[in-house]
């Protein structure tokens, strides 16, 4: 602020040297130019100054507010993040961050011109009196309209956020939906009409706020004639004024103009940025009011030699009521998986499969009941040391570009993993990341189970991995991985819906419409051999 007043100062005198000498042309020598010329130097280093100090000064405070907004969504809970949505979060980080970057270099700008606009009408003032009375109400008329239809436009960009996160929503649905899309073309039309609506609604809110934004700054060129006529053609008319007192005004004040659309195209993009920033501290307040004390204290040596497994007892969970319709409901659930046991949890879609797994696996907090690891019950205060003890492969896996947690792992296991996983022509392990990721859903789980077995914790948590295999290597893995995990001392927590191998399993569970009933293996027709 102090750079961009002195900026303005030095502004302000050059025009002063200007009317000065244009007043009176035989002033005019090397020492009033080279006044002039440090003064022109003065303003244009503050002003330099000024702008680059606030653009370092904003991206380390997005710098902070990024930091802190991956730090929440890292720690929130997951139930309470999946209801915030992806798109949000993405928009709100991508767009509203771009806009504030892109306006920190005109913050300097703004405060500069503001200064000047200042400094002018205090050098009008001395000029004259009478007509610095003549300017103010005009312009403080002027201002005072353009904020008004400004609080409009405001209103409009938030609309225009709306629509911009539900147009992300309609994208990202087509991209997941890709392979849906084109095997039905009822469905591809509607798909596409609603998409059509969503960007047409998006591109007419948008057109209206830049042609309101070009009405105002149109209003502003306006109030400026009308000024610069009030000057030239009605206070003449009706005052004796000195000879050049006129132009000294005039061209003062088209300065002073110049300085007032800079701050009101600065106070724009300052608005926008706002604007943003609030959907910034928006999301980010979703998040802390997701985010809850996960302690990570190193207490694993509790569950080093658990004395028994993971038991829910009377666990519920119901997800929130959604358009006047009452959510999905798991429970009440007693459930005990023993240490070394292969468990299969079966049961239609939407009986609530992936929603036990993670009440198991300590994404979810239950409603009601409880979860314990041998002796010690699982809270808020210990569920990430608990999460330690598991390596879990859901139906959707996500592989990160890096093996994270894994960087420094024994290239030659990771090898020889990938040999029995059947995958080492495709990828390889160096530098702490696969070659390729670029894989079938099938590898992808393969390449994922290679990760879980190099993590060696003692439970081992399946989401239908067997699915998207060919049936030599599903085969392989209920008749020789499983076995072998067994063997390894591991507990094996596994969705299937391979009625055919359930004899591989200790036991097998029955999730029907959010209730357990267990059922012995073999108590289905099984085949003689395999």
């Amino acid at each position: 602020m102090l750079a961009a007043a002195a900026a303005g100062i030095n502004n302000t005198i050059a025009i002063v040297i200007i009317n000065d000498l244009a007043d009176d042309p035989t002033k005019v020598d090397l020492v009033g130019f080279a006044v002039f010329a440090v003064v022109v130097g003065l303003s244009l280093i503050s002003a330099r100054w000024a702008a680059r100090r606030a653009v370092s000064a904003i991206e380390h405070s997005l710098q902070r507010l990024k930091l802190r907004i991956v730090d929440q969504v890292r720690s929130a809970r997951l139930a309470d993040l999946e209801r915030v949505g992806r798109s949000e979060i993405f928009d709100r980080l991508n767009q509203n961050l771009t806009v504030i970057s892109l306006s920190a270099s005109l913050l300097g700008v703004l405060m500069q011109s503001v200064s000047v606009f200042i400094l002018v009408l205090a050098y009008l003032v001395l000029l004259s009196p009478l007509m610095f009375g003549v300017i103010l109400p005009l312009i403080i008329v002027s201002v005072l309209i353009y904020r008004l239809r400004q609080r409009e436009i405001v209103t409009k960009m938030n609309l225009v956020f709306v629509a911009r996160l539900q147009f992300i929503d309609r994208l990202m649905d087509m991209i997941r939906g890709a392979k849906e899309i084109k095997l039905n073309r009822t469905r591809a039309v509607g798909v596409e009409q609603h998409f059509r609506e969503t960007s047409a609604s998006l591109r007419d809110l948008a057109t209206e706020v830049n042609h309101r934004w070009q009405d105002n700054q149109t209003f502003l060129v306006v109030c400026l004639f009308l000024m610069l006529a009030v000057l030239v053609f009605v206070v003449p008319q009706y005052v004796a004024l000195e000879p050049d007192l006129v132009s000294q005004v005039v061209i003062a004040l088209m300065f002073a103009w110049g300085s007032i659309q800079g701050s009101i195209f600065g106070y724009t993009k300052y608005v926008e940025a706002e604007q943003s920033l609030a959907k910034l501290v928006d999301l980010e307040t979703k998040l802390k009011n997701c985010t809850h004390a996960e302690s990570e204290r190193d207490v694993l040596e509790q569950w080093v030699a658990p004395k028994g497994g993971i038991e829910l007892r009377a666990a519920t969970y119901r997800y929130p009521d959604s358009n006047g319709e009452p959510g999905f409901g798991l429970g009440p659930i007693d459930l005990e998986v023993n240490v070394g046991e292969i468990l299969f949890i079966v049961g239609g879609n939407g009986a609530g499969k992936s929603t036990l797994l993670k009440l198991l696996t300590g994404l979810y907090s239950p409603h009601t009941g409880g979860l314990r690891f041998g002796e010690i019950a699982v809270g808020p205060h210990n569920v990430a040391a608990y999460r330690e003890q598991l390596s879990v492969i859901f139906t959707d896996v996500h592989l990160f570009q890096r093996a994270y947690g894994l960087l420094d792992a024994d290239p030659a296991a990771a090898a020889e993993l990938l040999r029995q996983m059947e995958i080492d022509h495709k990828t390889a392990f160096a530098d702490g990341r696969f070659t390729k990721l670029d894989l079938s859903t099938g590898q992808r789980k393969r390449l994922a189970m290679v990760l879980a077995l190099l993590e060696d914790r003692p439970i081992v948590v399946l989401d239908e991995w067997a699915a998207d295999q060919d049936p030599e290597f599903r085969r392989h893995f209920y008749e020789n991985m499983l076995p072998s995990l067994k063997q390894q001392g591991k507990t094996v927590i596994a969705v299937s819906h391979d009625d055919r191998y359930f004899h591989c399993a200790d036991r097998v569970i029955v999730l029907d419409y959010g209730e357990v009933r267990e059922e012995k293996p073999g108590s289905r027709a099984m085949p003689s051999s395999v």
